[in-house]
This record gives C-alpha cells, structure tokens and sequence, in this order.
C-alpha cells in the first residue's frame, strides 16, 4: 500500500502536534526544563535530517555491537568453565571427605577393638593373680591370657595400620605435587 505525499503531510503535523503537547506537558514541570527545550528544538528539526542516520556512524555502531556480543560469548564461555570446573572440585572434595570418614569410621572401630582386647586382658590377668594367690596356676587361664594379649596386639596393629593410612592419603596430594612441580 503506497502512502500519498498527502498521508506523509498528515502524519507529521500528527507528529509535530504530539511533540508540541509533550512539551508543554514537560514545561509544567520545574525540573523538566532541558528536556522541553530538546523537545523544542527536535520541533524545529526537518523530519529528513532526524530520521537519516549517517551510514558510517551505522557500520561503528554494528562493529561495536558484534565487539559486545563477541565479549558476552566469551564470559558466558568463562562462567561455563568455572561452574564446570566448580562442579569437579565439588565432587572431589566430596570423595575425598567420604574417604576421610570411613578412615575415621575404620580408625575408630579398630580403637574400640584394642579397648575391649584390653578390657580382656585386664580381666584375665585378674584371674590369674586370683589363682596364683589360691596357688594353682591353671594353664586354661594363662592360654586365655596370652590369646588376649594376641588379640590386643593385633587390635593395635590394626589401629596402627589404620593411622598410618590416613597419613599416607593426606600426604599424598602433597607428594603428587612436588613431582608434578619437580
């Protein structure tokens, strides 16, 4: 549909009115008085020169435009890197405090195993001064006696073994950093 030269007049004495009633209505206001002098002076401009943009300031302002976007890809690219990168440290760091719970899961049952062995012992030796002082050693007791103290040396072992995992696995980052450093 092809506007008349008649439909264009029309539409910008609509424009010219509207912008005249923008700036009366900005006059009212105190503070307003720039931008009714702007509007004023958008009034006096031929429509022609408000409405063609310079051809070079449109290729500036794409280039810049395609600079911006360029940038924002590459930040979104960083913040996937760091949340993919965040979400891996999380991980780890959650493997590593399971294993650090069961070492201390482990470490502990073997420290309740020396405590009762010990417990044993404790009792068995009791028996045994009990029937040294009757004067009858019985062979049954000091067998018992000696299985205890066996069982408590394994318990120790056992807790030891278990400290000296939990060394190794916190010294391991470490060592893995010096040769990778070396």
């Amino acid at each position: 549909m092809a506007e008349t030269s008649d439909d264009i007049a029309e539409y910008e004495e609509r424009l010219q009115s509207a912008l005249g009633r923008i700036a009366a209505g900005m006059a009212k206001w105190p503070d307003a008085a720039a931008p009714a002098e702007a509007t004023q002076e958008m009034l006096d401009i031929e429509p022609e020169v408000a409405v063609a943009p310079e051809v070079g300031e449109v290729e500036k302002l794409n280039a810049e435009l395609e600079d911006e976007r360029t940038a924002n890809a590459q930040l979104n690219q960083r913040v996937r890197q760091i949340k993919t990168r965040h979400g891996e440290t999380v991980a780890e760091l959650e493997e590593q405090l399971a294993a650090a719970l069961q070492r201390a899961e482990a470490a502990e049952q073997a420290t309740e195993k020396v405590r009762r062995t010990s417990e044993e012992m404790r009792k068995v030796m009791g028996e045994i001064e009990a029937a040294a002082q009757d004067g009858a050693v019985d062979a049954h007791l000091i067998n018992r006696a000696m299985m205890a103290e066996l069982e408590a040396m394994r318990a120790e072992r056992s807790a030891d073994a278990a400290e000296i995992a939990d060394i190794m696995s916190a010294l391991a980052p470490l060592v893995e950093e010096e040769v990778a450093n070396a």
